[in-house]
């Protein structure tokens, strides 16, 4: 076997491990979509993995063969590029209540943490630039859905001027709005400049110099009236 072929377990919901064999070059995209798989081990081989093609399946964990020459992944089972510089795919049954973005991370795809039903804290760190368009409405400009049905996500801590900027615009990009509802929270690192007109006083209560378990400095915390 050299591909897994699109939408090949797509629905297999009572397959729930599988053991990929040296040799496996692409993984096509739904591949996995709605099965019943909790860990994935993605092989040395492995050139290619298409788009969603963990969507909705039951992953907790995927594990990197450290000689793959495109992916890798971290301790939390999270699957990235080679050099971490775009995460790919948050596993949705991960049972970690907070996740922090490696600072090395620029680019969050399309539908890296769709669905993911535990997490309650995301740290966004500084480098972050880039939202992938989600690959359902890539003719949509800005449309991104990063963060899309993240349920229990009630924290959002932002330390890059970048992020700061786009979501002081009130821009939802990456969904990560349709998650702030009344009594929820931004945390937006001290020095951080806040240029839109959305984080405000009308829409948000603010503290000013507040500090966030677990980190260094001070925020500013915008609570959703």
């Amino acid at each position: 076997v050299t591909k897994i072929g699109a939408s090949a377990f797509d629905g297999y919901d009572l397959i729930t491990s599988i053991t990929l064999p040296e040799g496996v070059t692409s993984i096509g995209k739904y591949a996995f979509w709605d099965s019943g798989i909790t860990s994935i081990n993605i092989p040395s081989t492995v050139k290619n993995i298409g788009e969603m093609a963990f969507r909705n399946a039951n992953l907790q964990t995927v594990d990197v063969d450290e000689n793959n020459l495109y992916y890798s992944d971290d301790e939390s089972g999270v699957l990235f590029n080679k050099d971490k510089t775009e995460l790919i795919y948050y596993p949705s049954e991960n049972v970690s209540t907070s996740y922090a973005i490696p600072t090395s991370v620029e680019t969050i795809s399309g539908d890296a943490f769709n669905g993911c039903k535990y997490l309650t804290t995301i740290v966004l760190s500084e480098n972050i630039i880039n939202f992938k368009q989600d690959y359902e409405n890539s003719s949509l400009p800005m449309y991104s859905k990063s963060f899309s049905n993240c349920n229990s996500l009630s924290s959002i801590i932002v330390e890059g001027q970048a992020l700061a900027n786009i979501l002081s615009s009130g821009i939802d990009i990456g969904g990560l709005y349709e998650n702030i509802t009344q009594g929820e929270v931004i945390y937006i690192k001290t020095g951080l400049s806040v240029t839109g007109g959305y984080l405000n006083s009308t829409n948000f209560n603010i503290i000013e110099s507040v500090t966030v378990s677990g980190k260094d400095g001070t925020y500013t915390q915008y609570t959703r009236k």
